[in-house]
Formats: C-alpha cells, structure tokens, sequence
C-alpha cells in the first residue's frame, strides 16, 4: 500500500530530516515547533502522515528529534514562567542569557538552540508585549533599570511619594528614552513586577552603602593612628638612644 521508496526509508533518516527543518525555521526566525517541523517532513517525503514513513511512527514524540522539540519547548516555557515570577525586576537580556545555559550548558544565545528567536516565543510576548521583530535584545540588566529607577526619583522628587503612586507607564516612557526608543517601550525587554519592592532595594542599597563608607572611613582613621603611633615611638627611640644617661621617656598616643 506504501510506495517501496517511502517504506524503505528508516529512523535515522527521517530524524535528519527533521533535523534539518528544525534549523531551517530557526536560520528563518521562525518560532519552531513539533507541527512545523513534522508538516515540512511530510511534504519532503510526499506523504500524509508519519506512519507511511515508519510504520511506528504514530505520533510526533514517536519521532526523536519532534518529540526532543516538544520536551525543549516545554521546559522553555516552565523556566522562562519560574525566572519572571521570582524576580522583582526581569530583563529579557539577563533571561536569554539564563536560560540558554539552563536549556544547554555553555551556550551563550538562546538561537543556538534551533528553537527559533526568543521574540518569537508566546509566553514573551505574554509577559513582555515584546513585539515579534525585536530579534536584537537590549543588554539590559536589573542593575540598570535599578539605577534607571533611582533617577527617575531624584528627577521627579519622588523619594517622599508612596512607591504604589509611581506611574510604571511614565517610568518605563522614561527608560526608553535613555535608550532611544522613543515610545516603545515594550522593547526594553523589561518587566517590573514590583516597584515597590525595587524602591526598597535601592533605599536599603543605599543605606548599606553609606555604612561601609562609615566603616571604610574608621578602618582607615585607626590604620592612621597605628601608624603615626608606630612612627612616634620609633622617633623617640632614636632620642632616647642619642641622649647618654637619658630615662625612658613616656610614649605619646593619639
């Protein structure tokens, strides 16, 4: 019932079929998926659906490179959900660069895992409202949108306001101003769960800052006294040695 070339195709080549469609949707930036990369097997092979190629071939997972999309897409979504609900402040730019290693170890973009754009992925654009061409991810960390934050208070006097009375679509108008975005700033790649919360890490920053100056500050003035104590002694040691008879004389300390 199957053509003779069809049923004498086996596993492996199949898979690297699949394979090779998996990286041509990427190299497209195209968002790949199981039904994507199984649809563009089929039209190679001519035929309807996967069992006319393998007669175990039943389902995608039967297939080992769509069934490794599908666990790959799956944990995608679970860590990229997990990342932004544990951060106050989520940039897409500290996530890529996460999740790549998380996904596969040494690996420094998340493209390199044939799996498409991050854009191009729902959940971003669920949590980011990322437009779906904003291929170039700015390298923006927490730390930045924090410093962002701190002079946007210093710069509208907001230090005294209660922190639920910010205006997050004003502050975020403001970042993308200092990255020259104009008014789009969806492709920040930022997301701020909680301005409440960032406000009191910069205060607490800040008072943790001043303390180690305070700190820094006595550590050094008491390295002073040692010093200028240690250099007195020496001196009159000298005079001592110098005067025939002298007594010991009572050393000065600061």
């Amino acid at each position: 019932p199957y053509p003779e070339s069809v049923r004498k195709e086996v596993d492996g080549g199949v898979d690297a079929a699949c394979e090779l469609f998996m990286e041509q949707l990427s190299s497209q930036n195209e968002f790949v998926t199981t039904s994507k990369v199984r649809d563009l097997t089929l039209q190679h092979f001519g035929v309807r659906n996967l069992s006319m190629i393998h007669r175990n071939y039943h389902r995608d997972v039967d297939v080992p490179c769509l069934r490794r999309i599908n666990m790959m897409q799956r944990k995608v979504t679970t860590y990229i959900q997990a990342f932004t609900d544990i951060r106050s402040v989520a940039t897409l730019h500290e996530l890529n660069r996460c999740l790549s290693d998380f996904m596969q170890p040494g690996v420094k973009t998340f493209t390199d895992l044939n799996l498409g754009p991050l854009c191009k992925q729902p959940v971003i654009y669920d949590l980011y409202k990322l437009p779906g061409d904003a291929y170039e991810i700015p390298k923006i960390e927490a730390s930045d949108v924090l410093n962002h934050l701190k002079g946007y208070l210093s710069k509208n006097k907001l230090w005294n306001s209660r922190a639920f009375k910010l205006d997050m679509v004003e502050f975020m108008n403001y970042m993308a101003e200092q990255y020259e975005f104009e008014s789009e700033p969806f492709r920040l790649g930022v997301k701020i769960s909680s301005i409440p919360l960032a406000i009191n890490c910069i205060k607490r920053s800040q008072r943790d800052d001043k303390i180690l100056r305070e700190d820094g500050l006595n550590a050094m003035v008491d390295h002073l006294k040692a010093d200028i104590n240690k250099e007195i002694r020496a001196r009159e040691l000298l005079i001592r040695q110098s005067i025939p008879g002298a007594s010991p004389m009572g050393t000065a300390m600061l």
